[in-house]
């Protein structure tokens, strides 16, 4: 494997630990291409492949506080992008047997309701979704899915580091989308949702 250390590591890692969030955005855009290449290659879709690189470095976020014990930071971070591109390859497979097996229970030309408009469900569905959210990740989802702001000017309109923006936004479209999946009445929607994902 190519070694692609960053300078100055050890002293990155304590400032990662200490919780300051520029340090963690250096090293996110640092190792971030990294990750995508590893995802990609065992996932072969770009969307998975760009959630794997926000879950793995969640995941660093999450354990920031044992980073300076780490003794080969890129071996780790290579072996969480496996384990995790490995998960989401097993829910891929889940996923398609699941929408299979569901759409054959569906009639054709199946509506949602035959009372309200499709997009009243939508946007129903939509709003509570987001009472599961944290006021932040709440927030950060509006902004970006439902207005359509770039990462770069959620983070300066927050006044928060643009990792952290996408750290919160992976777990709200995370919850988001479980949550859709689990309305089962309402899957005929999907597609009109997917803009949101």
């Amino acid at each position: 494997m190519k070694n692609i250390g960053i300078k100055n590591q050890d002293e990155l890692l304590r400032r990662i630990a200490a919780n300051e969030e520029g340090a963690f955005a250096t090293l996110f855009h640092h190792y971030k291409h990294f990750v995508f290449t590893i995802a990609r290659a065992y996932t072969e879709n770009q969307v998975r492949s760009e959630e794997i690189v926000q879950d793995v470095f969640l995941r660093v976020w999450k354990n920031r506080q044992n980073l300076p014990k780490i003794e080969n930071l890129e071996a780790w971070i290579c072996r969480i992008a496996r384990n995790r591109s490995f998960s989401v390859l097993r829910i891929m497979a889940r996923d398609r047997q699941f929408m299979s097996a569901e759409y054959n229970y569906l009639p054709p030309q199946a509506e949602p309701s035959g009372r309200i408009s499709e997009m009243e469900d939508v946007n129903r569905l939509l709003r509570e979704g987001l009472q599961l959210l944290t006021p932040k990740q709440r927030r950060i989802f509006e902004l970006s899915r439902l207005e359509g702001h770039p990462r770069e000017d959620i983070a300066r309109e927050l006044g928060i580091a643009k990792a952290t923006v996408s750290v919160h936004l992976t777990v709200a479209i995370r919850t988001m989308r479980s949550f859709l999946l689990s309305r089962l009445e309402f899957l005929a929607l999907l597609p009109l949702l997917e803009k949101y994902f």
